[in-house]
């Protein structure tokens, strides 16, 4: 991929199965789908001219879930 960089995308799919499939859309619908809210696309690229009240709850509510997760190192190769 160019610049070797994963999208977010990528990454929210990559979590799949690890916690409750409902966090999982709801983390895609609020930070990268183009047909939800989009936060991280409106909000990095300019496209939401302001951020209020509501849109920072929403950021901070996903922050604090995201602050919960924990990486674990992946299953030994058999």
């Amino acid at each position: 991929e160019p610049g070797g960089v994963a999208t977010l995308g990528a990454l929210l799919y990559g979590l799949g199965g690890r916690f409750d499939e409902s966090w999982l859309r709801y983390l895609q619908n609020t930070l990268v789908e183009p047909g939800g809210l989009n936060l991280r696309n409106r909000i990095c690229h300019g496209l939401l001219d302001q951020c209020g009240p509501l849109e920072a709850g929403i950021l901070i509510h996903v922050a604090c879930f995201l602050a919960t997760l924990r990486v674990s190192p992946p299953p030994p190769a058999a």
